[in-house]
C-alpha cells in the first residue's frame, strides 16, 4: 500500500500526510493541558505571594544573595508569574509564555541549588502546597515542569511548522 503525501497537491514536495492529520489534535491537547498546568500553577504561586506579600519579602531578604533586591524580587516575582499566565493562555504569544516559563523554573531551580550548596537555611517563598515539598522533592517537581515546557516547545514548533506547510502547499 502507498504511503499517502501531500504529493497529489504539490508534486515537487513529499510531505507525509500525517504530518496534518489526527495526530495534530493530540499534540494541540498536550501543548494546552502543559499551559493549563503552568498557568495554574503561576497563578496559585503569585496569588500566595501577593496575599503574603510581607512574609514573602522577609523570606527573599532572608537570602544571603537575593537580599539587595529582596522588595523588587517581592513584586517582581509574583508580577512576572501572572504576565507569563497571561502569554500561556494566548495562543498568539504563547511560545513566548512557554520560553518565560523554561527560564522561570530554571531559574527557580539554580536558585535553590546554589542556596543548598551555600547556606545551611533556605527560605521558601513558594507558598501553599509547593511549600511543603522537601528540597529534594522541590528539584524534582521543578525538573519535571522543566521537561513539561520543553515538551510543550518542541511540539509548538511543530505544530507551526505543520500550519505554514498548511498554507503553502495546499491553499
Amino acid at each position: 500500500m502507498k504511503k499517502q503525501t501531500l504529493s497529489d497537491t504539490a508534486p515537487q514536495q513529499n510531505i507525509p500526510l500525517r504530518w496534518t492529520s489526527f495526530s495534530w489534535i493530540r499534540r494541540t491537547t498536550i501543548i494546552e493541558a502543559i499551559c493549563m498546568l503552568y498557568i495554574v500553577l503561576f497563578l496559585y504561586t503569585g496569588l500566595n505571594k501577593m496575599f503574603f506579600f510581607s512574609i514573602n519579602e522577609i523570606l527573599f531578604s532572608q537570602s544571603e544573595f537575593l537580599r539587595p533586591f529582596s522588595s523588587i524580587l517581592a513584586w517582581g516575582v509574583p508580577i512576572a508569574e501572572f504576565i507569563v499566565s497571561i502569554f500561556l493562555f494566548f495562543p498568539r504569544v504563547r511560545m513566548i509564555g512557554l520560553f518565560a516559563s523554561l527560564s522561570l523554573m530554571i531559574m527557580f531551580t539554580i536558585y535553590i541549588i546554589i542556596t543548598l550548596l551555600t547556606s545551611d537555611d533556605l527560605p521558601c517563598s513558594c507558598g501553599g502546597i509547593v511549600q511543603q515539598l522537601s528540597w529534594p522533592q522541590h528539584i524534582v517537581f521543578n525538573i519535571f515542569f522543566i521537561a513539561l515546557a520543553i515538551i510543550a516547545i518542541v511540539l509548538l514548533k511543530k505544530h507551526n511548522l505543520v500550519q505554514h506547510l498548511k498554507k503553502t502547499y495546499l491553499a
